[in-house]
């Protein structure tokens, strides 16, 4: 099965082939001004009315490499929605993939501007595999 036909396979035949992955077609470039933050969240839900239909989230940090250590942006990531989040301090072209059902991130305020590339790969909600949230 080539790329462009894993991008148009509909959910429910994605989930009877038990493929449960579909390539996206797009990207969301994302520009952070000094000081801007991303409030911690969940990029889909298992609850029908908040899903998004993304299975994984892949982040691309993108900013000058001149950076200091100090002016780079801090990734959370938490384990699920009430527990403590473990800190990241994020190094240019720095790659974050997380499950977007499950796992809720939120981007800290930085001095220097920066850019996330996310792309998204979309797939149906398998209740047998969420955690506990």
């Amino acid at each position: 099965m080539c790329i462009r036909d894993r991008c148009s396979l509909p959910y429910e035949l994605n989930l009877k082939a038990n493929t449960l992955l579909q390539i996206s077609e797009s990207f969301q470039l994302s520009y952070f001004k000094p000081g801007a933050v991303h409030k911690k969240h969940l990029d889909s839900s298992f609850q029908q009315d908040l899903d998004t239909g993304r299975t994984l989230s892949a982040l691309l940090f993108v900013f000058d490499v001149q950076t200091l250590s100090a002016q780079r942006p801090n990734i959370k990531i938490f384990c699920n929605a009430e527990a403590e989040g473990m800190e990241h301090r994020c190094a240019t072209n720095q790659l974050f993939i997380l499950k977007s059902r499950v796992i809720p991130y939120e981007i800290q305020a930085a001095i220097a501007p920066f850019f996330i590339l996310r792309f998204f790969i979309n797939g149906p909600a398998v209740f047998d595999d969420r955690r506990k949230m």
